[in-house]
């Protein structure tokens, strides 16, 4: 069935998709490709998300092509004055999808990834001056052309280092900005980006709670806490040691805001091994036979590591696995697993190199609202004797750099308290 978009009246300050109601000027418009998004964190709502083919205006009529679609939700969410269509849409990274068409957060790049070249293509015609203030970081060998309206206040670009441009709209020919250089700063941060961080030595916590040290809260139950076998001698625990399998041992991680960062592209470790050969899901988002978005990692029958993205939907066209013979431990001990998804590519880096990359299919939206599941996918059977050292996951890609020195990092680093 196709997504009726509804725009409402002129002066209306609402829209509708499907039976739902939105506030106009809440929400944000991207695209990749041919696909289009309209979402908000601040809201907590994914208003539409689909192919151009997928969705049909007020009269039922279906949309020729992605660019006719986005005319026509740039009308219906921003309201009368709508967003700037005309101007080059600006490629950016690890905020909320992956072709800025406009966005009141009014950030560009970050600070483990910030922006080279020239910003005169920036996203700013008819933007209202009470949303017109910003930041920018960018990092290149010569100082960009700024777009037009664009005044220094003070500062100077720093070559080749880490600077923050921040402006303020006062009118479409006067925007304001001044440079701060940020010479000290290390882009380097694998904390950049962590949405979650389990350290199993810690052992489990009040009411079989395991804490998460990323800052963000995001801390796990155990289910079945009877079964789990703690060592902290060795710093791990090892989950579904029970022959029932409805007995076994599991953590569940409740859905937030954080964790809904993972989107388009991801980095997952996990130090973890087996007591024998037993293939079975290690980490889920999505429940099986649900039809929903989602990554789970496993272990395939001749020992393999896999990882499936959308698999409800793409089948084999989003898997990938890592190379043979199987790599994994199966004595007792562990080992650390490094995979990242980049929008196209499974990577798989096995203590800090790679092991084998996996073309998937492109432009992949993973998010759900699910609980998070480490030990099992919800819907699914536990594996059995899986051991657990460490877990973490971002929600953005590691460099290569990084991966080798993350276990430098977390050795090392202690994650201030946020």
């Amino acid at each position: 069935m196709a997504i009726k978009l509804i725009p409402g009246g002129v002066d209306s300050d609402v829209f509708m998709v499907g039976n739902r109601t939105f506030t106009k000027g809440k929400f944000f418009l991207y695209r990749k490709g041919e696909t289009v998004l309209v979402n908000s964190n601040e809201m907590g709502a994914v208003v539409a998300f689909g192919h151009y083919t997928d969705f049909e205006d007020e009269q039922g009529n279906s949309f020729t092509s992605v660019d006719e679609l986005m005319e026509y939700l740039n009308g219906m969410i921003f309201g009368k004055s709508g967003a700037n269509m005309n101007r080059s849409q600006l490629d950016y990274q690890y905020t909320e999808g992956s072709v800025l068409q406009y966005d009141r957060k009014r950030m560009f790049g970050s600070q483990s990834n910030p922006l080279s070249g020239q910003i005169t293509d920036y996203n700013d015609g008819s933007i209202d001056s009470t949303r017109g203030e910003g930041i920018i970081f960018h990092k290149d060998e010569e100082e960009p052309i700024y777009p037009s309206g664009f005044v220094k206040g003070e500062g100077s670009y720093a070559s080749g280092e880490l600077n923050l441009i921040r402006y303020q709209y006062f009118t479409k020919g006067f925007k304001l900005y001044t440079i701060e250089s940020l010479t000290e700063y290390d882009g380097v941060d694998v904390f950049d980006g962590l949405v979650l961080y389990y350290d199993f030595s810690k052992g489990g916590d009040i009411e079989n709670s395991l804490l998460d040290q990323s800052g963000y809260n995001n801390n796990g139950y155990l289910e079945h806490p009877e079964d789990a076998i703690w060592d902290m001698d060795a710093g791990t625990v090892t989950l579904g040691n029970n022959e029932d399998t409805e007995l076994r041992s599991y953590f569940r991680v409740p859905f937030t805001k954080s964790l809904g960062f993972l989107k388009h592209q991801f980095t997952i470790l996990v130090d973890f091994g087996k007591r024998g050969q037993f293939s079975g899901v290690i980490f889920g988002t999505c429940t099986a036979g649900s039809g929903n978005n989602g990554i789970n990692m496993g272990i395939v029958s001749d020992g393999r590591v896999e990882l499936e993205v959308n698999e409800e939907s793409l089948g084999s066209g989003g898997r990938g696995r890592s190379s043979s013979p199987a790599l994994y431990p199966t004595d007792g001990s562990t080992e650390k697993f490094v995979i990242t998804y980049d929008g196209r590519y499974v990577r798989f880096y096995y203590n800090g190199t790679l092991n084998k990359s996996n073309e998937v299919s492109e432009g992949e939206y993973i998010y759900n609202e699910e609980d998070w599941y480490i030990g099992k996918q919800n819907g699914k059977t536990v594996s059995s004797i899986t051991i657990f050292r460490h877990f973490a996951a971002w929600d953005r890609v590691l460099s290569d750099e990084e991966i080798k020195n993350v276990w430098n990092h977390f050795g090392s680093t202690e994650r201030e308290e946020c």
